[in-house]
């Protein structure tokens, strides 16, 4: 009889789990945003205790600093990355920088390298791959406003009771409370590392890489930003793919002050956040390997979005972890 009830609520509980992804999964990206965004928003939360003694305020101030300084500034770049992506590829086609760029490869290399062409290709792939995106990004205005509500929603009580979830859930796992801990701990360290490693890191990269472009004159610097934060994630590629053919291009195209301008900026500040900043975000926390990064990038963009960004690497970690740490306690060891 004992079995049979056992039987009867995991038969339960897995119907409950299977209906309850289909409730939630309109509302996948912004529950994962509410999620990430609390967890980068702890520092915050604990700071204003101090002060206001009351979570209910401290929540309600965070989430009106977030749709100030996050929320609006995004919708703005949003609508104006939709536009700078078509104008980024028929710009690509009229201008004579290209060409210029193909003859002196050419005379340089010896071999006859079609850039134009390659390039066109793949900003033509990027653009219907980010026009595709975008609606699934923003949606219909009623579809974003129900969104955005469960995202603050669910970002308001979760900032009231910081790790209640998670405290619930770790209660239910089957196993000796040290063996528990040490695989809360490896989560947790395996999560500020994708977070805190490569997600600001990303984000600064694409910032002052879009910077760069508007200020040293580069059309749809936006576009490229948000091209570069995307490349950033990828190992051994990263943001020297936008921004040395640009620099190069700005020079042939006689604009010469300009191509080193943005050449040096991009060397000495944009390029060194890996070196300079990426060791302090992790330091301490879990170093993420390449290619887990690469292939966790790749594979979440195609599934999820944008989203996957985050998504894709942090799955992946905590997927090798998680077998690494089985491994460690539970394999036995050869003498």
């Amino acid at each position: 009889m004992i079995h049979l009830e056992k039987y009867f609520f995991a038969l339960t509980i897995v119907a409950a789990l299977v209906l309850t992804f289909f409730l939630l999964r309109p509302f996948f990206t912004y529950l994962v945003l509410a999620g990430v965004l609390t967890y980068f928003l702890r520092p915050a939360q604990r700071f204003l205790l101090r002060y206001l003694h009351s979570r209910a305020w401290g929540a309600a101030i965070l989430i009106v600093l977030v749709i100030l300084l996050i929320v609006l500034p995004s919708f703005y770049l949003a609508i104006h990355l939709i536009n700078q992506v078509t104008s980024a590829y028929n710009s690509f086609k009229d201008v004579h920088s290209l060409d210029r760029l193909t003859s002196w490869v050419q005379q340089k290399t010896g071999y006859e390298i079609q850039v134009t062409a390659y390039l066109l290709k793949l900003l033509a792939n990027v653009r219907d791959f980010l026009l595709q995106a975008a609606p699934n990004v923003l949606g219909s205005l009623a579809e974003l406003v129900l969104g955005l509500f469960v995202m603050f929603f669910v970002m308001y009580y979760a900032l009231q009771q910081p790790g209640g979830v998670a405290r619930k859930l770790a209660h239910l796992i089957p196993l000796e409370p040290g063996l528990k801990d040490q695989m809360i701990e490896e989560i947790h360290s395996v999560l500020e590392g994708v977070l805190y490693g490569q997600v600001i890191t990303a984000i600064v990269q694409g910032f002052l890489g879009g910077l760069g472009f508007l200020v040293f004159g580069v059309p749809n610097a936006i576009f490229w930003g948000v091209m570069m934060m995307i490349l950033s994630f990828i190992p051994f590629v990263g943001t020297p793919v936008v921004w040395v053919p640009a620099g190069i291009a700005l020079i042939i195209d006689g604009r010469l002050w300009h191509g080193v301008g943005l050449l040096a900026f991009s060397a000495l500040v944009v390029a060194n956040v890996d070196n300079v900043l990426k060791p302090r975000l992790i330091s301490g926390r879990s170093n993420i390997h390449p290619a887990v990064v690469m292939i966790g990038v790749l594979g979440g963009l195609k599934l999820f979005g944008f989203i996957g960004l985050i998504i894709g690497p942090l799955v992946l970690a905590l997927l090798i972890r998680l077998v690494e740490f089985y491994e460690e306690v539970y394999v036995p060891k050869q003498a």
